[in-house]
């Protein structure tokens, strides 16, 4: 999939005279994170918003967002588990919510969790984690290392689970 999101963005940049401002270099470097690594969603979201912008003739907003998505490639992402507001998602939110009903007129479906929603997440995390597992064993490893923090709140990290 990264390899897919870095092969169409340097598609993009090599089919848009706009992007093209974009030094090869610096997109070279941010190509090569990208397949490197696991990255942000909202390097995604932010891929998503740039196709619409294209197509939709706004230049100067597609050029922004490309600068964006160059920004976040060397990102990591962490393993939180993030509730869904504005608070811990900041600009994403919206974007998530717009992107999900992409075409619709209705409402987004999308809405922050009350908190005993936001508990019974944390609390159905593992059962969940096991069932990717099942459906793709080859994601074993993964659950094997797999665990949240005392509180539900993330992932916690290999260094973490280490001394846990």
């Amino acid at each position: 999939m990264r390899d897919d999101l870095a092969g169409s963005l340097a598609y993009l940049h090599a089919s848009s005279v706009d992007l093209q401002a974009i030094e090869p270099s610096v997109l070279a470097k941010a190509l090569s994170e990208i397949r490197s690594h696991r990255v942000l969603p909202g390097l995604f979201g932010r891929y998503f918003d740039l196709v619409l912008e294209l197509a939709q003739g706004d230049c100067p907003k597609a050029v922004g967002l490309f600068n964006e998505i160059l920004d976040l490639s060397p990102k990591l992402p962490d393993e939180r588990l993030v509730r869904y507001r504005t608070e811990g998602l900041g600009e994403d939110f919206e974007r998530y919510a717009r992107l999900i009903d992409l075409g619709s007129d209705s409402p987004s479906f999308l809405a922050e969790p009350t908190d005993a929603e936001w508990q019974n997440l944390r609390d159905q995390m593992p059962t969940a984690l096991d069932l990717v597992e099942q459906a793709d064993p080859g994601l074993q490893t993964v659950r094997r290392t797999a665990r949240l923090t005392p509180n539900g709140d993330r992932l916690l990290t290999q260094a973490e689970r280490a001394v846990a």
